[in-house]
């Protein structure tokens, strides 16, 4: 899927822009609007916003493809036919054109991409630029790692309320997020 390139970054129904980093920028923007509308605030989402700007230089020098960014068990369909292994990837809403590094989030999304050991191997052994964990590469995942805490703390307002399991859920997995996305930031000032 990453083989998929384009010159524009983001979801197509918000607006395509010519870097990642605006791209990120204005998703996360939208993401903190959304939170306002019903009026709750994102500190840490605001944090994320700051972290954004201060790795403006990474994030802008990024080159673009499709994104699925909801890869997990679920989503994946695997078959053999006459020896060859074929994959499918389903559920595509949270798709977009951006960092490749955003995928690896989605596969193992606790584990630090340097960790990730057996995905990484598998994905090189295919890819025509490999992964290594360099130190921006690893800004760049945090910087969605921390993406997905936002998503998972926006979306408990509209999805679920203060009773429900999938709030809980999402206010540890959030937490948890966020605090392995900000610490790999701090690590690579």
């Amino acid at each position: 899927m990453h083989k998929v390139k384009n010159d524009r970054f983001g979801y197509p129904q918000n607006g395509l822009h010519d870097s990642w980093y605006a791209a990120i920028r204005q998703m996360t923007e939208n993401l903190l609007s959304d939170c306002k509308r019903v009026r709750r605030r994102s500190r840490r989402g605001e944090r994320l916003l700051r972290e954004i700007e201060r790795n403006r230089a990474i994030l802008e020098n990024v080159p673009c493809c499709m994104v699925n960014f909801d890869i997990w068990e679920p989503n994946i369909i695997v078959s053999r036919e006459n020896g060859a292994l074929n994959l499918a990837w389903i559920d595509p809403e949270r798709s977009f054109w951006g960092d490749r590094m955003a995928d690896f989030v989605c596969l193992d999304f606790m584990s630090p991409l340097e960790k990730k050991t057996a995905a990484l191997a598998a994905y090189n052994s295919e890819a025509d630029d490999p992964v290594l964990a360099t130190p921006e590469e690893t800004v760049r995942w945090a910087v969605m790692q921390a993406y997905l805490a936002l998503i998972m703390e926006t979306e408990k307002y509209y999805r679920y309320t203060l009773v429900s399991f999938g709030w809980w859920r999402n206010v540890v997995a959030a937490g948890m997020l966020y605090r392995s996305a900000f610490g790999a930031l701090r690590e690579h000032q």
